[in-house]
């Protein structure tokens, strides 16, 4: 089995083992360890845990696995409760360990697997692909039964790769996803427990929107034949979830002139995000939107680091800041270690 805390461990067979440090003994403290898996493109990873204890904390803030794949973070895992199954969207995945300086315990042992996409509806509450023009999707038990505690991604909750049939785009015809959702009653104020739905399943897929409580969301359409629905529910309490049905919803052929050329026009192509990790700073961050994160993200963050950011916007507009993902060493609500200060000061 590989411990990939020398260094990433990059797995790329067809299965294999991998654990935590020292693994059966208990691991060290300070550790930060990362495994690449990854299969053949045609191919999806089915991803399970055999043993698991680390240290317990509420927020996951002590010693934690994190697993991401092209969307972002799957889900934050720690204590006592074994992950759940999972098969990703892709043909990759990284796994990520990182323990404090404080308790340790005997760790983890999972193991991985390359599956056909079709994999994921032999696991109970693990979504699916879906194919075709309409179709209805649910929370597990819905609706005779509340929703599992515990769920992220597929590990015990509901991920879906919704894709329209191709046949309209040799004709020209732009196909898109709409996602209606029908009921809607997930626990209330806290969004611990949401559904996440992105515009696509491969990298750098934007995400539409993040709902949560009891409110039904508004009908969404992803931007091509695509869509994804991320459920992810925390330890606490639990409701009775969802139910949605999605439909195709095409868009006319686009007219191509035969006789007379347009007048060329000169595109104006928007830049990316700034993308920034405030080492050596301040560093100043002016315009509409940017992207902040620590050095070397998404793997972890050095020592005696020194990172900062002034944001500014145009007089009359406020800034939003929407935190994606938090793994900062130190106890909850202590901060005498590592911390990330938010000031605000109205120019």
């Amino acid at each position: 089995p590989h411990s990939g805390c020398g260094g990433p461990q990059e797995l790329t067979g067809e299965s294999g083992t991998f654990v935590s440090w020292n693994y059966p003994s208990s691991y060290d403290n300070g550790k930060s360890c990362t495994w690449s898996i990854t299969v053949d493109p045609d191919k999806v990873i089915h991803l399970w845990f055999v043993e698991f204890a680390l240290e317990e904390n509420q927020l996951c803030t002590a010693d934690f696995v994190t697993l991401r794949d092209t969307l972002g973070t799957i889900g934050k895992y720690c204590g006592y409760n074994k992950p759940k199954p999972l098969v990703t969207l892709s043909n990759h995945v990284m796994v990520y360990f990182d323990t404090n300086d404080r308790k340790t315990d005997q760790g983890f042992k999972a193991h991985y697997k390359a599956v056909t996409p079709d994999f994921a509806s032999q696991i109970a509450g693990a979504g699916g692909f879906l194919q075709g023009d309409q179709g209805n999707l649910m929370t597990p038990g819905f609706p005779g039964q509340s929703y599992p505690n515990g769920a992220l991604y597929q590990a015990a909750g509901l991920l879906l790769a919704i894709c329209l049939s191709r046949r309209g785009i040799s004709e020209g015809i732009i196909e898109r996803v709409r996602l209606t959702f029908t009921t809607f009653d997930l626990v209330p104020d806290v969004c611990g427990d949401f559904v996440q739905i992105y515009d696509g399943h491969k990298a750098g897929s934007s995400l539409i929107g993040t709902f949560c409580g009891g409110s039904v969301p508004k009908p969404v359409e992803s931007s091509g034949n695509t869509m994804v629905v991320r459920f992810k529910s925390d330890n606490s309490l639990t409701s009775k979830g969802f139910q949605a049905t999605y439909t195709k919803s095409s868009l006319p052929p686009v007219a191509i002139p035969t006789t007379t050329t347009a007048p060329a026009t000169t595109s104006i192509k928007t830049p990316p995000p700034l993308t920034t990790s405030g080492s050596g700073g301040p560093v100043i961050i002016e315009g509409r939107k940017g992207i902040i994160q620590s050095t070397g993200f998404p793997n972890s963050y050095p020592a005696y680091s020194n990172n900062s950011w002034k944001i500014s916007v145009s007089k009359g507009f406020l800034v939003k800041l929407h935190i994606t993902d938090l793994a900062i060493t130190g106890e909850t609500g202590q901060c005498k270690e590592d911390k990330l200060i938010l000031s605000l000061r109205r120019l």
